[in-house]
């Protein structure tokens, strides 16, 4: 029988191994990769590309030249409700790049 019961997560300590990621990435500037996040609509890739633009906007302007790649990916079982959010945060995204 599994083991019930709440886990506990140490949010400061995550938040600080999120920084530490996010620092080694943004000291890395001679590497090649551009990034590439498919977006669906949805609360789990929507966050990714909410974390990933919060990052971004930190970094001073001259460090901002990697190209980032938002897609809208419609599965087609998505309703015309988040398509339609969908459409509007990326095209807000794309206004603010």
């Amino acid at each position: 029988m599994a083991a019930t019961g709440v886990i506990q997560i140490d949010w400061s300590e995550r938040h600080d191994e999120l920084k530490h990621i996010l620092n080694r990435y943004r000291n890395e500037a001679e590497n090649n990769y551009d990034c590439l996040i498919p977006v669906s609509g949805g609360k789990d890739s929507t966050c990714m590309a909410q974390l990933v633009w919060n990052a971004i906007v930190q970094l001073p302007e001259e460090k901002r030249s990697k190209k980032i790649y938002i897609i809208g990916c419609d599965t087609l079982v998505e309703s015309p409700k988040i398509v339609e959010r969908l459409k509007n945060t990326l095209s807000d995204m794309q206004g603010e790049a």
